[in-house]
């Protein structure tokens, strides 16, 4: 559950709860205006339903507040409280399956690669690229290796 989506229920919580306790408050009026022996089931048995619908979603609010909702999770999926602070993993996470998905270190990094780093001078080539009647000169090391 994101922020907003906790703010929109606390929101949507608060509002039933009040149109529960109007219709409570309606409901004892009602109640009020019987004589003692003239009570009615019916509407005996309204007010406590009544009174155990707010009693639940006042604890649904209370625990909506009281829990705070991490901005980010770790890699094992547990939730990171406090960006400043390392925890170690979970002891039931297993980083073999991710490991093995990744290339050996090593020679040159392909463009495409997702480690590759973006330089200040690739960015000024992709520039220098765009504007017409431009010559760009690209300087190589003299050796280079091909990729196997």
């Amino acid at each position: 559950m994101t922020q907003d989506e906790r703010n929109k229920e606390i929101q949507h919580i608060e509002e039933m709860l009040s149109l529960h306790r109007k219709n409570l408050r309606r409901l004892e009026k009602q109640n009020a205006i019987h004589a003692e022996g003239e009570k009615k089931l019916a509407l005996l048995n309204q007010i406590d339903a009544e009174r155990e619908t707010i009693a639940s979603y006042e604890d649904r609010l209370r625990i909506l507040k009281e829990v705070t909702i991490p901005q980010s999770f770790s890699e094992d999926g547990l939730p990171i409280h406090d960006e400043h602070v390392l925890s170690p993993p979970s002891p039931r996470f297993n980083a073999i399956p991710m490991l093995t998905q990744l290339d050996a270190p090593g020679g040159a990094v392909r463009l495409r690669d997702t480690f590759y780093v973006e330089r200040q001078a690739d960015t000024d080539l992709k520039m220098a690229m765009v504007n017409w009647g431009t010559t760009t000169t690209v300087r190589a090391p003299r050796q280079t290796r091909a990729f196997l």
